[in-house]
């Protein structure tokens, strides 16, 4: 039907409103964990017809050679400031290339406050010149990128974004579809100016995919800003879109649950994929196009295979699980021909996530990354380097922060862990050291706080660390600036690259050095120094010789 002049001046007021906040990508989610949550079934609801649009040629996809197999990662930031940052390069860079993938999927995500509101905004995230530089870093590392604006909710943690639109009339239908097109197609213009190399129209859109024309409608409008291939990002009760046709590829989100077992082997994880496989496979035949895993992503804890979407962060840690659900995944599905690629989820601007005590999706520095470099084929992980023996006759400069007692200027702000400044029990040197005893609450925290003290030229952070057991309790480490911006809040010390022997040993005193390029400072000016343990009730750790090094270049 014809737009009446009332809702041609909605449609203008809502997109322009909308493009003046898409100067930045709003938040995502508090943590990268995916949503636990997800409807058995969508809720039904009233079908428009679709918003008429001005004629436009549909160009042909022509940046992908779609043969090429997508060995992807998928790379997230939920703030400002991580895209542009020096990890954020690094990782572009180095690490992501390493593990042989050749794609990413770049996670932008913009907001509505409830699933019942229509207004989109994108507003408090990565800005769109944040987004630009990490689209250049990865195009300049040899990285293929696909677009994958995700949109959440930012006020209504009850619902998910599946759930968008449930309880709408006829009327805010149509003016959440004109803010939708809004906002899809600004990223759809940034991803032509900047060769994105694909794209994705939407993910998870449960409740709203069902409108056909509507969506029909939005492709042409993508495809109207730009060239590349399209492809929408489902979950499993999706697959009865009628739509699939207006696409290049069918994406599926794919987080199936494997086994009912806590201890499953590998071959019972690749029989539990063998319905959904089918179920994959049918679907490809029958619109004649490429599946692709626009995510698929495993935590490295205990019963993953359970409960694909999220575990409790109380479930033990288990690299091999993870590994495994790699492995079951390549097993079943290498060489389908109707299997385009995988995005794994999730790496993140940190630049220390992943090591063998991070509970999280990222792969980095686990088994899982293995299993990734044997089927994206790249070389073995080499293992870590033993810590530098730093000549004391290249040191410029010391920052002392605890030598017996916290130094002048530094003061103890903690919170939680109980605390003694000046224990005496086998101190690693001199006569006192630091004793913590942490509770059950990643969130107890040493927190040592100065002045705005400024780092600039120094390269490491040294310290000494004694530990009453030596199991899988991940020491986190957390520079705050003067900005109050946090720069490091994953499992970092017991990573084999920065303890003295390459592990975790109870009972005696370790050395730990970190490059602090590492724990990511940009702005040199800090405040804080934070030490946070993730362990069981009762844990208690020692730290000694805690110093700032500026060394000779």
């Amino acid at each position: 039907m014809q737009k009446t002049l009332s809702q041609m001046l909605l449609a203008f007021l809502l997109t322009s409103l909308f493009l003046s906040a898409c100067g930045t990508a709003a938040p995502a989610p508090i943590s990268p964990t995916r949503t636990a949550t997800v409807p058995a079934t969508a809720t039904s609801a009233p079908t428009l017809t679709a918003t008429p649009l001005p004629p436009s040629p549909t160009p042909t996809p022509t940046r992908v050679p779609m043969q090429d197999f997508m060995k992807g990662i998928s790379y997230v930031q939920w703030d400002k400031g991580g895209f542009t940052s020096q990890a954020s390069d690094r990782l572009l860079s180095q690490s992501i290339p390493q593990t042989g993938a050749t794609w990413i999927a770049l996670i932008v995500t913009c907001n509505q406050a409830t699933i019942d509101s229509t207004d989109i905004t994108c507003a408090h995230g990565p800005t769109d010149e944040e987004t630009i530089h990490a689209i250049q870093s990865a195009h300049a590392a040899g990285l293929r990128v696909m677009l994958k604006p995700h949109l959440d909710l930012s006020d209504d943690f009850s619902h998910w974004r599946g759930e968008i639109g449930r309880n709408f009339n006829a009327e805010q239908w149509q003016a959440w579809f004109v803010s939708y097109t809004a906002y899809i197609t600004h990223f759809a213009s940034l991803a032509q100016a900047q060769d994105v190399d694909a794209f994705v129209v939407g993910t998870e859109m449960v409740t709203p995919s069902t409108h056909d024309a509507e969506w029909r409608a939005i492709i042409a409008a993508v495809r109207a800003e730009y060239a590349g291939p399209l492809t929408y990002a489902a979950i499993d009760n999706e697959f009865s879109l009628t739509w699939w046709d207006a696409l290049d590829m069918i994406g599926v989100d794919a987080y199936y649950p494997l086994t009912n077992s806590a201890a499953p082997t590998r071959e019972q994880m690749v029989a539990g994929w063998q319905s959904a496989a089918g179920k994959l496979e049918a679907l490809s035949a029958r619109w004649d196009k490429p599946i692709l895993f626009t995510e698929i992503g495993y935590q490295s804890m205990d019963r993953v295979n359970i409960t694909p979407t999220g575990v409790t962060w109380a479930n033990p840690l288990d690299l091999q699980e993870q590994a495994d659900c790699y492995a079951a995944a390549f097993e079943v599905f290498s060489g389908k021909p109707w299997w385009r690629g995988a995005f794994w989820w999730v790496v993140d601007t940190n630049a220390a996530q992943g090591g063998g005590y991070d509970k999280g999706f990222s792969p980095l520095g686990k088994p899982a990354e293995d299993v990734l470099r044997q089927f994206y084929g790249a070389p073995p992980r080499p293992q870590p380097a033993a810590l530098p023996a730093l000549d004391p006759a290249a040191i410029q400069q010391v920052e002392w922060v605890y030598d017996d007692s916290l130094r002048p200027g530094w003061e103890d702000w903690s919170w939680g862990v109980q605390v003694d400044l000046q224990n005496a029990d086998h101190p690693q040197d001199g006569s006192h050291a630091i004793s913590l005893t942490y509770h059950d609450n990643e969130w107890d925290t040493l927190s040592l706080h100065h002045e705005a003290l400024d780092l600039s030229g120094f390269a490491w952070l040294e310290f000494y660390i004694w530990s009453e057991t030596d199991d899988y309790a991940a020491l986190r480490v957390e520079l705050i600036s003067d900005a109050d911006v946090s720069y490091h809040s994953q499992p970092l010390i017991f990573d084999p690259a920065y303890i003295q022997g390459g592990q975790r040993l109870a009972g005696q005193w370790q050395r730990v050095l970190i490059p602090l390029s590492m724990l990511g400072p940009t702005n040199p000016r800090i405040t804080r120094l934070n030490f946070f343990l993730d362990g069981q009730f009762g844990t208690t750790v020692r730290l000694d010789q805690i110093r700032f090094l500026k060394m000779d270049p």
